[in-house]
């Protein structure tokens, strides 16, 4: 795993949420921005891979990268569906 490329992306996902949560980015596409990076840095930091033939495999497995994904693909996915929530009429589901 390159390292350098997995950095980018995070500093692009964390910079892409700092823009989120200051309201720069629009609402909907900001997020699925942001989900699609945080997907694949968490991808790229499970170093999954699959093994064709008999050669050895050596694993590096980054758990704080992966996290760190994972926490950018959260605060994406609720400000993404808070948005939609604030979107949707509700009155006619009380009565009113």
């Amino acid at each position: 795993m390159l390292a350098i490329i997995w950095v980018a992306i995070m500093l692009v996902g964390v910079v892409a949420t700092y823009l989120l949560v200051t309201e720069q980015l629009p609402g909907v596409v900001g997020p699925m921005i942001g989900i699609g990076l945080g997907f694949l840095l968490a991808y790229g930091a499970m170093n999954i891979e699959f093994a064709t033939g008999g050669s050895n495999l050596q694993n590096s497995f980054e758990p704080e990268l992966a996290l760190i994904g994972l926490s950018i693909v959260v605060v994406h996915a609720i400000y993404l569906v808070g948005d939609l929530v604030d979107s949707v009429d509700i009155s006619r589901f009380r009565g009113i």
